[in-house]
C-alpha cells in the first residue's frame, strides 16, 4: 500500500498546486496559501477558464485535499482499499453500440471488480476521548484538523 499511498499524495499534490488556491514551498516543506489578489488576477483562475475558473480551482483542490489526505492514511498503515464492482470499458475493438446496450440493459457480464479507496467519509474516526484508536487511522481532532503534533 505504500506505493499507492505515494501516488494519492503526488496526485493531490498535483491537483493543489494546479488548482493555483496554494503553492509547494520547498524550503519549509509544506504548502502555502495563494494570495488572494493573486488568485483573482489574470494569471489565477481566470486564465483556468473566465467564466467557471473560480469553481473548476476550488473543485481541483478538494479533490487533490482529499487524495492527500488518502495518501498520508494509506502510509500510516490505514487500509482504506476495498473491491467494488463497477462497469468496464469497452474492450479494444469491441463494438462500442454493443457494449452500451449491456450497460442499458444492465447485463452482468459488463461488470468487474476494481480496487476503490472509497470517499473520506469512509474514513474510520477513532475517539480521542478515550483514546480508542481500533481500525482508525486519525483521531476526530485530527480529522477536523485540530490536532498540532
Amino acid at each position: 500500500m505504500s506505493e499507492e499511498g505515494w501516488r494519492q499524495i503526488e496526485a493531490g499534490m498535483g491537483l493543489i498546486v494546479w488548482s493555483r488556491l496554494a503553492s509547494w514551498d520547498a524550503q519549509n516543506l509544506r504548502l502555502a496559501a495563494s494570495e488572494a489578489a493573486d488568485f483573482e488576477s489574470k494569471a489565477g483562475h481566470k486564465e483556468v477558464h473566465g467564466q467557471f475558473g473560480r469553481l473548476i480551482c476550488w473543485l481541483a483542490f478538494g479533490v487533490g485535499a482529499e487524495y492527500l489526505i488518502k495518501g498520508v492514511c494509506l502510509l500510516n498503515g490505514c487500509d482504506l482499499s476495498r473491491q467494488c464492482r463497477c462497469i468496464r470499458p469497452p474492450q479494444p475493438g469491441e463494438d462500442i453500440e454493443s457494449w452500451i446496450r449491456l450497460v442499458n440493459n444492465n447485463d452482468q457480464s459488463i461488470l468487474e471488480y476494481d480496487l476503490s479507496f472509497g470517499t473520506l467519509a469512509k474514513l474510520p474516526v477513532g475517539d480521542s476521548e478515550t483514546g480508542t484508536r481500533t481500525g482508525s487511522c486519525l483521531s476526530e481532532h485530527q480529522a477536523l484538523g485540530e490536532y498540532d503534533p
